[in-house]
């Protein structure tokens, strides 16, 4: 595992790079740093397509930290006020309080969606991504912009909320359409673009696909 610190003036907090598969170090991953923010109940939100390939891993999770489990369908559409509102339902249905963690387990759509509830619901609860996606890996997981869309406006109603922890597993990598891995790599090339010449040009020398 590497740490990486990410110093906000919010909140700093650390992202957790994993080589292993989470379903091999689920009992420790839960026990180690989830267990360590001492919430009183979790909530695990995903959805199906992520649920459908990790179901075993994540039914793990769900009986290692005695935590509730929503899954919701996957896409786009979902970032929205009436999703939000269904998820706001099933939180106050099952008890969850200001001592409740959020785990926003998925890609780009399911961390936005998962911090802007954690962000809003009793005015702010922890939340910590695990991003499924090379895109949510390098990019949505990461800087605490949390939102979901209005039919007007792509991501026009949200907040910056920052996570207890980001905890990235690239085996989750494997499973990514060739398409998906391009657009997360995409993302990656135009940060040595604008920021990093030498990082740009060791993109240029490593590049595969």
């Amino acid at each position: 595992m590497e740490t990486l610190q990410v110093n906000t003036l919010s909140r700093p907090y650390c992202i957790h790079v994993f080589k292993e598969e989470l379903q091999t170090e689920a009992e420790t991953f839960a026990q180690k740093h989830l267990s360590s923010l001492k919430a009183e109940k979790h909530l695990i939100l995903t959805d199906e397509n992520v649920y459908r390939l990790y179901e075993k891993t994540i039914e793990e999770l769900v009986k290692n930290l005695g935590a509730e489990i929503l899954i919701i369908p996957s896409g786009e559409k979902q970032k929205s006020l009436r999703r939000a509102k269904k998820i706001y339902t099933f939180l106050l249905e099952k008890g969850f309080h200001r001592n409740s963690l959020l785990i926003a387990l998925g890609g780009g759509v399911i961390g936005d969606l998962g911090g802007f509830i954690a962000s809003t619901y009793l005015r702010g609860i922890p939340f910590v991504q695990i991003p499924t996606t090379l895109l949510a890996q390098v990019d949505s997981s990461v800087g605490g912009k949390v939102a979901v869309n209005h039919p007007l406006c792509k991501n026009s109603i949200g907040s910056f909320y920052q996570p207890s922890g980001v905890f990235t597993f690239l085996p989750f990598l494997n499973t990514l359409p060739a398409r998906e891995f391009r657009c997360g790599l995409a993302e990656v090339v135009k940060y040595g673009v604008i920021r990093d010449r030498d990082f740009f040009f060791y993109l240029l020398e490593k590049q595969t696909v």
